[in-house]
């Protein structure tokens, strides 16, 4: 059997298994929003029903025609929310750096402007990465390291916690951590 060490925080979990140390989102988090895509997903049936209701009562449609629209128009917007919702819950399910002897897996999500979706697993062997660097201010933490010829970038938005792989990157790889453009 192999050893199994959890670590969470709000945002996200360390976990070790045997030789690999994972961070992924925490189980919490994304509770959270599923629990919202059921919320909102009741709203919009709920407002569908509404506009169902004010449509089949008595009376002139001069008088409902805008209550009918806009509990419509209500029931089409929670629709779209739960939708987000739900595709931002699944792809932070989804997401993860794995940091293990032999080298790094990573699936992180990626963006089409609208929707978030989850990208291949990349994987990279431990000659392969080099300047692993660690910036952070208020408004942003941002992991960066050169694997082959492209520079991976690893922020708040699309990782789970960039400075706790940061740290584990440069502890595995056996070097300091630098700041971008400087040195130890």
């Amino acid at each position: 059997m192999t050893s199994h060490e959890t670590r969470y925080n709000r945002r996200m979990a360390v976990v070790k298994s045997g030789g690999e140390t994972i961070v992924r989102y925490s189980r919490g988090l994304i509770g959270v929003y599923y629990a919202l895509v059921a919320a909102t997903g009741i709203i919009s049936v709920l407002c569908l029903m509404a506009a169902l209701g004010m449509a089949v009562e008595t009376g002139p449609w001069t008088h409902k025609l805008w209550s009918v629209v806009s509990w419509i128009g209500g029931a089409v917007s929670f629709a779209l929310m739960t939708i987000q919702l739900y595709t931002m819950g699944r792809t932070y399910a989804r997401t993860y750096v794995a940091i293990g002897p032999e080298g790094v897996r990573i699936h992180l999500p990626k963006s089409d402007g609208i929707l978030l979706a989850i990208g291949n697993e990349l994987r990279f062997k431990w000659s392969e990465i080099a300047n692993i660097t660690y910036e952070h201010n208020l408004r942003k933490r941002v992991c960066r390291f050169t694997a082959g010829d492209y520079i991976y970038t690893l922020t708040q938005s699309n990782c789970p916690s960039p400075d706790t792989v940061a740290q584990l990157l440069a502890e595995k790889k056996g070097v300091p951590l630098t700041p971008p453009g400087g040195s130890a």
